[in-house]
C-alpha cells in the first residue's frame, strides 16, 4: 500500500491541464485531558484528530479537504478544481514555492507519563491545593491535558515542510469561605512535558490570589491611573490583536487601516509577533503558506511598522508577507494570524510599577471582554479585580468595577512597562504580555 507521501506524489505528477501548481496542507493531532470536580473524576478524554486540505491553482485557488487520512487525493482535487473554477473574484492567489532556508524546530519528546500517571498527578494538585492552607475548602475543579501535534505541507512545485510540537498544562480552581463569603481562584501552568509543570508555583499562586479576594469592595467611580497585570494586559491585547492583520484593514474592520508609518502608541511599546520566539512554549517554523518564520516588529517605539500580512493581501498592498499566513480550521482558506504576539516587556518589577504610580489600582483580572469590546472601535468596557494602591503600596482588595476606555488610548498612555512578560496557554495563536502603568482608566463602582 503506498504512503501518503507516494500518493502526494502520484498525484502532483498528473495535474490537469489549467492546473498551474497543487498543495496538500495536513496535519495530525494527539490529545489527553483529565479533571477532576470536587474531587470526583468527571472528565477523561483520549481523541486522535487530523485529515487534509487540497489547494489547487486555476487562476484563482480552490479548496477541498478530508478529515479522512485515507481518503482517497483525486476525488479531492477535481472538487478544489471545480471550486476555483467557480470563483469570479479579482483576488490573485498564488500557491508558494518556497524559500531557501527554514528555521528548525527540535522534534518534540513524547511525555513520559502514563495516563495513570496524569490521573494522579489530577489528585495530587488536589491534595496538595486543599493541604496548603486549612482555610480552602475544597477544589472547584482541577486537572491535567497534553497535547502533541504534527503539520506538514507539500505542493507540486518542490516546496516540502514540517514540524512537530507538543505541550502539557495543568490547572486549579480553589474554594474558601471566611466569615460567610466564598471566594475562588485560578491559576495554572504550561511546559513541553508534565515532568516540566511548575505544580508548587501554581498552587502558590492560586493560593494567594484565591486569600487577597476577601474583604474587596469597589473603588469609586471616576478617572484614576492604574496599572494592568500581565493577566489583565494580555487578556485586552488578545482581544484586540485582530487590528493589526492586514485582512481586518483592507475590508475596514480595524482603526489601524493607513496608518503604517503612524505613532499609535507609547514610545515604551514595542509589539512583537515571532514564531520561533525563545520566549513562547511553542514554536513553528513556516506559516500555513509556507513561508519561513520570522520575528516581526509590528510596533516599533510607539511606530506601526507593519501590520501583520499574507501573501494574498502583502500582494493588495504593495508589501512583502510578514509570515502570517494561517489557517482558523483545517478546511478553512488561509487568512491572517498572529503567531507568539506580544508586548515586549521592560525593566521593572509589577511592584515598582506601581511605587511610581503612586495612587490608583492595581488590576489583576478583567472578564467579559469579548461581550464588551468592539475590536473594530478599539472600545472596551470590562468587569475588573485588582486592589486599591495607597502610596506606592498594596491596599485594600477591589473588585465590583467596570473599567472601561479605548485600546489605542490606552496604549499611547502607558507610562512604564513590567519585566513580567507571560504568555497565554499554548495554541495556535498564543499572546504575550508583562505588566503595565497606565496615565488613567475610568472606571465605574461605587
Amino acid at each position: 500500500m503506498k504512503n501518503q507521501n507516494e500518493r502526494v506524489q502520484e498525484l502532483f505528477s498528473h495535474l490537469p491541464e489549467g492546473v498551474a501548481a497543487a498543495e496538500l496542507y495536513a496535519q495530525s493531532s494527539e490529545d489527553f485531558s483529565v479533571g477532576l470536580t470536587n474531587g470526583e473524576l468527571d472528565d477523561y478524554s483520549v481523541s486522535e484528530s487530523g485529515g487534509f486540505c487540497l489547494r489547487a491553482d486555476c487562476g484563482h485557488i480552490g479548496y477541498a479537504s478530508s478529515q479522512d487520512p485515507a481518503a482517497d487525493l483525486e476525488p479531492l482535487l477535481d472538487t478544489a478544481i471545480q471550486n476555483a473554477r467557480a470563483l469570479e473574484n479579482e483576488d490573485e492567489q498564488t500557491i508558494y514555492a518556497g524559500a531557501g532556508h527554514y528555521p528548525s524546530v527540535p522534534e518534540p519528546a513524547d511525555d513520559p507519563a502514563t495516563a495513570e500517571e496524569k490521573i494522579a498527578l489530577a489528585k495530587k494538585i488536589e491534595k496538595q491545593m486543599l493541604s496548603f492552607d486549612e482555610r480552602i475548602c475544597r477544589v472547584a475543579e482541577c486537572g491535567v491535558a497534553t497535547g502533541k501535534g504534527a503539520v506538514s505541507l507539500v505542493n507540486s512545485l518542490g516546496l516540502s515542510l514540517s514540524y512537530s510540537s507538543a505541550y502539557a498544562v495543568c490547572y486549579v480552581n480553589p474554594v474558601a469561605e471566611l466569615d460567610g463569603e466564598t471566594k475562588d481562584s485560578f491559576a495554572w501552568r504550561a511546559a513541553l512535558t508534565t515532568a516540566g509543570l511548575d505544580v508548587d508555583g501554581m498552587i502558590k499562586e492560586a493560593a494567594e490570589s484565591l486569600f487577597s479576594r476577601f474583604g474587596a469592595s469597589p473603588l469609586p467611580s471616576g478617572s484614576t491611573p492604574a496599572v494592568f497585570s500581565n493577566d489583565a494586559m494580555r487578556s485586552l491585547l488578545s482581544v484586540f490583536a485582530g487590528m493589526f492583520c492586514a485582512d481586518n484593514a483592507q475590508r475596514g474592520l480595524s482603526l489601524l487601516s493607513d496608518c503604517e508609518g503612524s505613532v499609535i502608541a507609547s514610545p515604551l511599546v514595542n509589539l512583537h509577533d515571532d514564531p520561533m520566539s525563545p520566549l513562547a512554549l511553542l514554536k513553528t517554523p513556516f506559516d500555513d503558506e509556507g513561508v519561513p518564520a520570522k520575528d516581526t516588529l509590528v510596533v516599533k517605539r510607539g511606530v506601526l511598522e507593519t501590520l501583520l500580512y499574507n501573501r494574498k493581501t502583502a500582494k493588495k498592498a504593495g508589501r512583502e508577507t510578514t509570515g502570517n499566513g494561517g489557517k482558523s480550521g483545517l478546511s478553512g482558506e488561509v487568512g491572517v494570524l498572529p503567531t507568539n504576539f506580544y508586548l515586549a516587556p521592560g525593566s521593572a518589577t509589577e511592584e515598582e510599577l506601581c511605587e511610581q504610580m503612586g495612587n490608583g489600582v492595581l488590576i489583576t483580572s478583567v472578564s467579559g471582554l469579548h461581550a464588551g469590546c468592539n475590536s473594530v472601535s478599539g472600545d472596551y468596557s470590562a468587569q475588573a479585580r485588582g486592589f486599591a494602591i495607597e502610596n506606592g503600596r498594596r491596599g485594600r482588595p477591589v473588585d465590583q468595577i467596570v473599567v472601561s476606555g479605548n485600546f489605542l488610548t490606552l496604549l499611547k498612555d502607558i507610562q512604564a512597562v513590567g519585566n513580567d512578560l507571560r504568555f497565554g496557554t499554548p495554541g495556535g495563536v498564543c499572546i504575550g504580555a508583562p505588566s503595565v502603568l497606565v496615565k488613567e482608566v475610568t472606571v465605574a463602582g461605587e
